[in-house]
């Protein structure tokens, strides 16, 4: 298979660019507001941080990837309030 951004890896209307690659560009620079990301992008994020393959995914309930996924954002979004706290801390010296 072809890399992403590799020439013929998806054409323009192809479902899976503007179902799941663009969603996703958008949700990983900030400036996505249409709602809950794409399923794939949910399932992929939440494999690559609990370490899961993709057997591993399908065979979880959808109540634990459900709240595995809530808490990945509970977590991230403190660690990046966290880290902005800090910053603001070290400007005012």
């Amino acid at each position: 298979m072809e890399g992403r951004g590799e020439p013929g890896s998806v054409g323009l209307d192809d479902p899976y660019l503007n179902d799941v690659l663009w969603p996703a560009e958008s949700v990983y620079d900030g400036t996505w507001s249409s709602g809950p990301p794409p399923d794939e992008l949910v399932d992929f994020e939440v494999m690559r941080e609990m370490g899961w393959t993709w057997g591993e995914l399908q065979r979880t309930p959808f109540y634990v990837r459900r709240f595995t996924w809530d808490l990945i954002l509970t977590r991230r979004q403190a660690e990046h309030d966290a880290q902005e706290r800090a910053n603001r801390r070290s400007e005012r010296g």
